[in-house]
């Protein structure tokens, strides 16, 4: 995992300067260890914040689907559609 505190941030932080193939797969690959993490959590307990791992992981698809596509996601949190401004301006 890149964030282990599912923060955007730290994942924004690591992608820049990286090729739009790099970035594509390490978001790829991030949001399917936390959908696996989310769902083998279900199973066991709700100790962790559920909302946060889908918007962490909502966040990494938006992105890819930036990249791959130029759509723009529509985000409610200013901060994370700040995040994603400035990611894809560097992209």
């Amino acid at each position: 995992m890149i964030s282990s505190n599912f923060e955007f941030k730290e994942f924004s932080d690591t992608a820049k300067g990286l090729d739009n193939y790099c970035v594509i797969h390490l978001a790829n690959k991030e949001a399917t260890e936390v959908e696996r993490l989310m769902y083998r959590k279900k199973k066991r307990t709700n100790d962790f914040d559920e909302q946060k791992l889908f918007d962490y992981a909502k966040a990494l698809k938006n992105l890819i689907g930036y990249i791959r596509y130029e759509v723009k996601p529509k985000t409610k949190d200013n901060a994370t559609e700040k995040l994603l401004k400035g990611l894809y301006q560097e992209i």
